[in-house]
C-alpha cells in the first residue's frame, strides 16, 4: 500500500488537460441514458479527477485505489469509481481498505466489479438494503454490455463535481455478499436475490438502493464488523470459503 497525500491529487487535478477532461465529459454524458441536476461542468471536474487516478494507477504500478472525499475543491469521485471499477480496477469509497481488499479478492475470483454500501434493514419487509453511489455498469462481468446509467447530482447536493451515475441492478440477480474485518482475520459471507433496485431522491441517502433477500437480516448485522458491505452477482461462497482457509481467515457465514 502506498499513500498519496491529498495536497498531491489536487496539484495533478488543477494541471490536467481541461480539452482531455472535457472530452471524456461530453461522452459519459452522451452515453448516459437521463441526466438530472447535473451540469457539463461537474462531468468535467470529476473526468480531471478520473485522469489523475489513472495516472496514479499507472505511475504506482498499482491494481486498485480508495480515497477519502471532502478535500476541497476536488469533486467526488462516484462516476470515477463506477468507471474504473467496469474497467478491471477494484476502487472502493470513503478510505475503507477493508472493502477495497474485498472488491479485490472477487476481481479474480469472479472476474467482475463490485457493488460496496451501508447496510441496515427495512422495518416493512425485513429485506437487507445496501445503499452507496458507486454502482458499476457491468455487474455481469468485464466484458459484458454495460447497464444504462443516468447522471444525478451527489446524494442530491448541488455543488461543482457533484455527480453520480444511477444504474438500477437486476432484480431475482443472485447475489453474494461478504465483508473482511478490520482485523483481517474473519469474514462475513452470505447469498440472496436482489429483490429490488432504486434510486434514493433523498438529501441523506446515497443514490443506489438495492433491496436484497437473504435468509437471517438481523443475524447478519449483529454479526458484522462494520457497516460497509460488498456485493458481487452470482454465488461465490464455495470460493471464499475455500480461500479463507487457504489463508487462516474465519468464515463467519449466515
Amino acid at each position: 500500500m502506498e499513500y498519496v497525500k491529498s495536497d498531491d491529487v489536487i496539484k495533478r487535478w488543477k494541471n490536467v488537460d481541461k480539452r482531455s477532461a472535457s472530452r471524456l465529459a461530453k461522452k459519459w454524458i452522451k452515453e448516459a441514458e437521463e441526466i438530472v441536476g447535473a451540469e457539463e461542468e461537474d462531468a468535467i471536474s470529476v473526468a480531471r479527477l478520473y485522469i489523475v487516478m489513472k495516472d496514479l494507477l499507472k505511475e504506482k504500478n498499482a491494481q486498485a485505489l480508495t480515497m477519502a472525499y471532502g478535500d476541497s475543491p476536488l469533486p467526488v469521485p462516484c462516476v470515477a469509481y463506477t468507471n474504473l471499477r467496469d474497467e478491471g480496477t477494484p476502487a472502493a469509497c470513503e478510505a475503507d481498505i477493508n472493502s477495497l481488499l474485498s472488491m479485490t479478492i472477487m476481481h479474480y475470483i469472479a472476474d467482475k466489479p463490485s457493488f460496496m454500501g451501508n447496510v441496515f434493514i427495512d422495518p416493512t419487509d425485513e429485506k437487507l438494503i445496501i445503499s452507496h453511489c458507486v454502482c458499476p455498469r457491468k455487474m455481469q462481468g468485464y466484458n459484458t454490455k454495460p447497464a444504462p446509467y443516468m447522471l444525478r447530482p451527489y446524494h442530491t447536493q448541488k455543488f461543482t463535481g457533484s455527480l453520480t451515475a444511477f444504474v438500477k441492478m437486476k432484480s431475482g440477480q443472485e447475489i453474494t455478499l461478504w465483508r473482511l474485518s478490520g482485523d483481517l482475520k474473519s469474514m462475513l459471507i452470505t447469498k440472496g436475490i436482489i429483490a429490488d433496485s432504486v434510486e434514493y431522491k433523498a438529501e441523506t441517502y446515497c443514490r443506489v438502493k438495492a433491496k436484497v433477500k437473504i435468509n437471517n437480516p438481523r443475524e447478519l448485522v449483529h454479526k458484522a464488523s462494520g457497516n460497509h458491505h460488498v456485493i458481487v452477482y452470482g454465488d461465490y461462497t464455495e470460493q471464499l470459503r475455500k480461500l479463507n482457509e487457504i489463508l487462516g481467515i474465519t468464515t463467519i457465514e449466515v
